[in-house]
């Protein structure tokens, strides 16, 4: 049997509740299993103050004071979760407050068939409600064959037979290790079990876009054996985006739609907030030479994989990521940030994103300068740019000799094929 310990939590109102703990325990992990955050209360042992760090000892008396004004209980009702029925596979919770500021909490558990449900109604009402494909175009995925542009694919396909007034063309980019890749055989699979025209990107494609000395899986190999080996993972979304721009000209033009969820462009957001940098709104973006269009922002990751095992019969496989997805770490902080958040306060990214467009509502517009080598739409943060210019991913291939100025101008002639 456990030894005793007593720790008991007091609110701003002189009530106490105690709460289970176990020898050995984090103080804070007693603390934050119940919903109290740590830095909201003062702990003391035997009325001696212990850190967030502290290890519990048998035999004793722990208090928890909250030194914060706030209804802390109000709050901590939120979290209370009663038991799924027991063929629900999701819980799916959204936390919002009135205009009187009174706090909500839906709850709604899913089986396999509501989650599909629940992500093909999602995906169809932020595409309608952002015009975010227009009746007779053509939208141009992204698809790399992993979860998220897999299940953006397949949403999408379930969108245009319900609609019926827009085209569906993929695009994946030609792997160098394409013989043995499990996730570029399954993009072709996807589109022709959708029905969906499917282009495979050679790689030269990028090469002559950024008039690179190398195919780009060369160029993030050779910038990891640099001093800016932190910057790969930037240039690798940088030139991937950008080709993809040069591909959708060529064929017509159409929104570029990317599987980006919520996580993704929250974090986003978040790291933005953090360095005062001025990004545009969300889940519709519009560049000089491009329009990016992001169907799932208000589809969370495990909403995504659960609708990619009800409709492929598969769970999605991980894929090991790049060594240049590793750093730079802010990046992953950032995105464990935004997990934590949407853990905490569920439907978090509906505020964000939309007090971000209200916020930009009232700004000025921003401005764009084009890239003197990729011709990629560069937006200015408040530094000066002058004609002829490289945007900051060329500058860095410049830097590393990793652009032959002797190469032909920006993208592919229009009469090559791709």
């Amino acid at each position: 049997m456990d030894a005793m310990i007593e720790f008991a939590f007091r609110n701003s109102l002189g009530r106490s509740q105690l709460l289970k703990a176990l020898p050995g325990e984090f103080v804070w992990e007693v603390l934050e299993r119940h919903h109290v955050p740590p830095a909201s209360v003062l702990v003391v042992r035997d009325h001696v103050p212990v850190p967030d760090s502290h290890r519990l000892k048998a035999e004793s008396l722990y208090l928890a004071s909250l030194i914060e004004g706030y209804d802390i209980d109000a709050v901590r009702r939120l979290y209370d979760v009663e038991e799924a029925p027991p063929d629900a596979v999701y819980l799916k919770r959204r936390l919002s407050f009135d205009v009187g500021g009174r706090l909500h909490l839906e709850q709604a558990p899913l089986t396999m068939d509501g989650v599909v449900q629940l992500v093909d109604d999602t995906l169809h009402e932020t595409v309608s409600r952002y015009g975010l494909i227009r009746p007779g175009s053509q939208v141009i995925v992204g698809l790399s064959g992993g979860v998220d542009s897999s299940a953006l694919l397949v949403a999408l396909a379930s969108l245009r037979a319900r609609r019926a007034d827009f085209d569906i063309l993929a695009a994946t980019f030609e792997d160098y290790d394409a013989s043995r890749s499990g996730t570029f055989d399954h993009a072709q699979r996807l589109a022709r079990q959708y029905d969906v025209a499917h282009t495979v990107l050679p790689a030269n494609l990028a090469q002559k876009t950024f008039r690179m000395t190398l195919p780009l899986s060369g160029v993030l190999l050779s910038l990891m054996e640099t001093e800016d080996a932190h910057h790969t993972m930037y240039v690798d979304h940088h030139v991937t985006r950008r080709t993809l721009e040069v591909f959708g000209e060529r064929e017509g033009g159409g929104a570029i739609a990317l599987g980006l969820h919520a996580t993704d462009l929250l974090a986003g957001l978040l790291n933005a907030r953090a360095v005062g940098y001025s990004v545009d709104t969300l889940p519709k973006r519009t560049l000089p030479n491009a329009e990016y269009v992001f169907p799932l922002a208000f589809v969370h990751k495990r909403e995504l994989h659960l609708y990619y095992l009800a409709k492929t019969g598969r769970v999605a496989d991980h894929t090991p990521p790049n060594q240049w997805e590793l750093d730079p770490q802010d990046r992953n902080y950032y995105y464990f940030l935004a997990d934590r958040l949407q853990s905490i306060w569920t439907g978090l990214e509906v505020w964000f994103f939309s007090g971000h467009r209200h916020e930009r509502a009232g700004q000025p517009h921003l401005t764009y300068a084009v890239c003197a080598n990729c011709g990629g739409a560069v937006q200015k943060q408040g530094l000066s740019w002058r004609t002829g210019q490289v945007c900051d991913v060329c500058e860095l291939l410049e830097r590393h000799h990793l652009i032959d100025p002797q190469l032909s101008a920006v993208g592919v002639p229009p009469q090559e094929n791709v």
